[in-house]
């Protein structure tokens, strides 16, 4: 690890440990733009009645509900869209979470943000999902990292590799929310990668040979 990148890890540590981690937190899990969908991302302690001020039904704990969404202060309809929740611990974080996957485009999800912040909720910090799934013990830091690695990606050898670490039943005990581990070790790959992978039996290893890092 770079000296530049070490202490963009410890700052980044230093942030996430003053904050406030009884908050629910909101934010959109997809790239900004101009696309045919968006998700925002609502995680916290109890999130029952926040879904039902959204959509005026009582959540259904992994169950996707195509439905009406509304301001929960106003009731002014913001989208018809597809709503899941996850109940605590069965989630990505190891608490409530709410997923709403809305219309594209800036304005839609900005205003579900925006109703969720009005109720109590705050725009999450840069990797703060993450941080709750380690300190509720649903990933490690070997899985963080790769998961920040996998999200920032652009070649198919790496995400190949990373998915061994990511891509494995980690959120409940029922079932995977994640694709499964379906890729073998070093299936498909160069043969160069092919040797160097295979004699990495740990993920956390396969993980730092195909990223760079230590050997």
């Amino acid at each position: 690890m770079g000296l530049k990148r070490g202490w963009q890890l410890k700052c980044n540590v230093v942030n996430m440990y003053v904050l406030n981690k009884d908050d629910n937190i909101v934010s959109l899990a997809t790239p900004i733009g101009v696309g045919a969908l968006a998700v925002v991302r609502i995680s916290g302690r109890s999130l029952s009645k926040l879904f039902y001020l959204f959509t005026k039904k009582n959540p259904k704990n992994r169950l996707a509900t195509y439905t009406n969404i509304y301001h929960p202060s106003t009731d002014v309809l913001l989208d018809k869209s597809i709503i899941t929740y996850f109940q605590a611990p069965e989630s990505f974080t190891g608490e409530d979470v709410i997923e709403i996957s809305c219309h594209g485009g800036p304005f839609v999800s900005k205003t579900i943000i925006s109703a969720a912040i009005d109720l109590g909720a705050r725009q999450s910090s840069p990797g703060e999902f993450c941080y709750r799934a380690f300190l509720n013990g649903k990933i490690d830091l070997i899985k963080a990292e790769a998961v920040s690695s996998l999200i920032t990606s652009t070649f198919s050898v790496m995400v190949k590799s990373l998915c061994h670490t990511v891509c494995v039943p980690i959120f409940c005990k029922t079932g995977p929310i994640l694709l499964p581990r379906a890729l073998k070790t070093g299936h498909s790959l160069p043969c160069s990668q092919r040797t160097r992978l295979g004699s990495h039996r740990d993920p956390s290893r396969r993980h730092f040979a195909v990223s760079g890092g230590p050997d």
